[in-house]
């Protein structure tokens, strides 16, 4: 299962897009060794930063950025348009929530919804935080039967996060 993140999310000019370098995030696979690194092949802005996929389930846990290289942003756009991106191949929803948080004292905005994703029910939860002319995703997702049993693992990762330059 593959979630594309961060929306382009720079209007009609082409910007220089670049991954951050700005952040901290704990090493889920050595809090806890069910967790497993997910190595990515492919270009930068093809490649999630940093996944994780839990070996008994497959759920998988995540953190991905977009940075633009000029700060020519006056407006960063609406947490609620780039939380709709990260669910475009979810279909038949049956439960959508969001809520607005304080993630690593920057605001950010949570959502949690069940679905199906490749003809399969699945339930997601992502955090979405525009920090210095970068969005940060982090998302967990998972079968609905096993989604609570870690999710609190995703909420150590979601608070170990450490932006560079507040």
């Amino acid at each position: 299962m593959t979630i594309s993140g961060c929306s382009l999310f720079f209007g009609n000019i082409k910007p220089i897009i670049v991954k951050s370098t700005s952040y901290v995030i704990m090493n889920l696979s050595q809090m806890n060794s069910h967790w497993t690194a997910i190595p990515f092949q492919g270009s930068e802005l093809g490649k999630i930063d940093i996944a994780y996929r839990l070996k008994t389930t497959g759920s998988m846990i995540a953190l991905n950025s977009a940075c633009q290289k000029q700060s020519t942003i006056a407006h960063p756009p609406p947490l609620q348009g780039l939380t709709r991106e990260l669910i475009l191949g979810f279909s038949e929803i049956q439960f959508k929530e969001e809520t607005a948080l304080v993630i690593a004292q920057i605001p950010a905005l949570q959502m949690i919804l069940r679905g199906t994703i490749q003809y399969e029910k699945m339930m997601l939860r992502a955090i979405v935080l525009e920090h210095r002319n970068c969005i940060y995703d982090l998302f967990y997702i998972a079968r609905p039967d096993v989604f609570e049993k870690n999710n609190a693992d995703f909420s150590r990762f979601v608070s170990s996060l450490q932006l560079k330059g507040k």
